[in-house]
């Protein structure tokens, strides 16, 4: 019965066999948001730039944009134009599936109460900074110059100062968790585990969400990430717990990166009491994916989806 749970819609109150729910929305949702991000990042990025020198205009506009992106990447009006559109984009395009499927719109996107004990969700958050951790040193080994791409990234966290540098760490870290995790843990996650295995489910899942990064070393280090969201949504029968993870990450990383990364290389210092955390959190990680793997068959079965 356990493996085969997840190919069968819940039963109504008149205990009526559901006829399997179509799998196109789960895998339109987040290509559509694809196409929606581009087009409003970047009107927005333009708009900003235009408005902020017209006479961008004059010439090559597309280069001249581009130049002053780069320039300005680490200024809050470009930062916000950059980020928030796509975000709205993620949770829009999620909510607008619900709409069409006539779906009530929170259980649709898994925002439902989880299934475990808070103690085990409390476990996956922490351990998030575990798999984080084993990632950033993967990535050590591996790549020897980060991409453009991460530079602005990086940028964007240690330019802001005061306010500004609030209002970012806040949108890199509460719009990404709550929106792109609606938008793939729940609308596209949910919708394939009702037709796929678990494995097939979470791993495409979290390929689309490594795409939605845009940039191949970006997107290489997520993947793994997004596939630690995904098995924790699934296991804890709620999105809310990979929300929280998400979050957990963001915020993290941009505390880090402001605090102790070098501007000009944007590395992170290998001290040993940083070795000792980390594996701390990794522990954590570990400790969690024990919980979750014991937690019964019938506590994470797919959240039902009302009509």
């Amino acid at each position: 019965m356990y493996a085969d749970w997840y190919k069968v819609r819940p039963m109504d109150s008149t205990d009526v066999p559901v006829s399997r729910p179509p799998i196109w929305p789960s895998l339109l949702a987040p290509l559509l948001a694809f196409l929606c991000t581009v087009f409003a990042s970047g009107t927005a990025v333009a708009v900003v730039a235009l408005l902020s020198d017209p006479d961008l205009m004059k010439g090559n506009a597309s280069e001249k944009i581009t130049g002053w992106l780069e320039a300005n990447a680490g200024s809050l009006p470009v930062i916000l134009a950059v980020i928030v559109p796509g975000q709205v984009c993620f949770l829009g395009v999620a909510v607008l599936f619900a709409l069409i499927e006539r779906k009530r719109v929170l259980p649709y996107l898994g925002l439902v109460r989880w299934k475990v004990p808070n103690s085990t969700v409390a476990l996956a958050v922490i351990g998030s900074l575990g798999v984080q951790f084993l990632l950033d040193i993967l990535a050590d080994w591996l790549i020897d110059e980060p991409s453009e791409s991460l530079k602005m990234l990086a940028r964007m966290f240690q330019e802001p100062t005061g306010l500004a540098a609030v209002c970012v760490g806040f949108v890199i870290s509460v719009l990404p968790g709550l929106c792109e995790e609606s938008l793939f843990r729940g609308v596209t996650q949910q919708g394939l585990l009702r037709r796929w295995s678990p494995i097939a489910a979470i791993g495409a899942t979290s390929a689309f969400f490594a795409i939605a990064h845009w940039d191949v070393q970006h997107s290489l280090a997520v993947f793994p990430l997004g596939a630690w969201f995904g098995w924790v949504a699934w296991r804890t029968g709620s999105v809310w717990p990979a929300v929280m993870c998400h979050f957990v990450n963001n915020i993290v990383a941009f505390v880090i990166v402001r605090l102790w990364s070098d501007p000009d290389s944007f590395e992170m210092p290998k001290t040993p009491a940083m070795y000792v955390v980390g594996i701390g959190f990794v522990a954590v990680a570990i400790v969690a994916v024990v919980r979750l793997a014991r937690t019964k068959p019938d506590q994470v079965l797919a959240v039902p989806m009302p009509r």
